[in-house]
């Protein structure tokens, strides 16, 4: 064997030591409660991503992160890292490790809360090995009952039900809200309903949501008034991926259309579906990609007569002005 190939060797195995130290590391500053030296595991972009702890991309939010979810339970469990598979590719890495949780149980004996393991990205930067991504995965929740169970956010026995309901509600809020803003054009209550990088495919735009949000602000002044009705709320998520969801709407959008030079008054309406697929970051359900599958559409012209609001009336209106955001609905002079 040649000097080079013994080289290659050591290197190989200098890299396999340093990540599996890595692995080491990262319990052990969990349960020690440095989540400094915790979150300087990563690359400066690097990216935490831990179910409905929630995650985070770059050392400071990772960091956040990690103290508002575990600060006031530090020394309360230990990481036991077992079973690492790595997969070298020159300056970056994969790998899968298992890890177990113990914590102490009201009878003061140890119990092994939670299995699980990581999936990893990782990359070798000026001579050292950082986590790029690191994705945690429960396999097995808690046996525990819930005052002794210790990591927040994690699954155990008899909680996913309920958990599975409130993301579901969360999603479904983001399904209304989305239609509040649109029908009172609040452009900004739209553009809190995805993630910055979502994407949106609505037949005649296709694109990112700043394109989006141009396309609508441009078409929906041509409407006299839009009520947009959800029906069906089908919402799927995979306990294997607790932090992204499909979403299908289904979903009646009525358009008045008002008097021009050639048409009288008519009503545009639409049936279609939104399907979306959800992604929760930093503990927060947005759409990261909407497509809206059209299945029929109609107009209707609006006959002469039928009822009018009085003079009297709150009648809606396409602004913040609308009732629905005073901040009091005694809304006498």
């Amino acid at each position: 064997m040649n000097d080079v190939a013994i080289e290659e060797r050591l290197t190989r195995l200098e890299d396999l030591a340093a990540i599996h130290q890595l692995f080491v590391d990262y319990g052990e500053h969990l349960d020690a409660g440095d989540f400094d030296a915790y979150a300087q595991l990563f690359a400066e972009d690097g990216e935490v991503l831990l179910g409905p702890m929630g995650r985070a991309k770059g050392r400071e939010a990772i960091r956040d992160l990690m103290t508002a979810a575990l600060a006031d339970r530090v020394g309360s469990t230990y990481h036991i890292v077992s079973s690492p598979r790595v997969a070298l590719d020159g300056d970056t890495a994969s790998s899968t490790v298992m890890w177990s949780v113990a914590a102490m149980a009201d009878d003061g004996l140890a119990r092994v809360t939670m299995l699980g393991h990581h999936v990893d990205q990782l990359v070798k930067r000026d001579g050292r090995w950082w986590f790029q991504r690191r994705e945690g995965v429960v396999n097995l929740p808690s046996t525990l009952p819930r005052s002794e169970a210790s990591i927040p956010g994690r699954v155990v026995v008899g909680e996913r039900p309920v958990q599975r309901m409130i993301d579901q509600q969360s999603i479904r809020d983001v399904v209304y809200r989305y239609c509040r803003g649109i029908d009172r054009c609040d452009y900004e209550l739209v553009r809190s309903c995805y993630h910055a990088d979502a994407t949106a495919d609505h037949g005649d735009y296709r694109g990112d949501i700043d394109g989006f949000l141009s396309y609508v602000q441009q078409g929906l002044p041509r409407d006299g008034r839009t009520m947009h009705f959800i029906g069906n709320v089908l919402i799927e998520i995979d306990d294997a991926t607790p932090d992204r969801a499909r979403a299908e709407s289904y979903l009646v959008a009525n358009h008045r259309l008002p008097t021009s030079r050639t048409k009288p008054e008519r009503d545009f309406v639409a049936g279609l579906r939104y399907v979306d697929d959800f992604e929760r970051r930093e503990g927060s359900w947005r759409i990261a990609t909407r497509v809206c599958v059209f299945e029929w559409s109609r107009i209707d012209p609006v006959p002469p007569g039928g009822w009018v609001p009085s003079e009297a009336s709150i009648v809606g209106r396409r602004d913040r002005s609308d009732a629905v955001y005073a901040a009091s609905l005694d809304l006498r002079p």
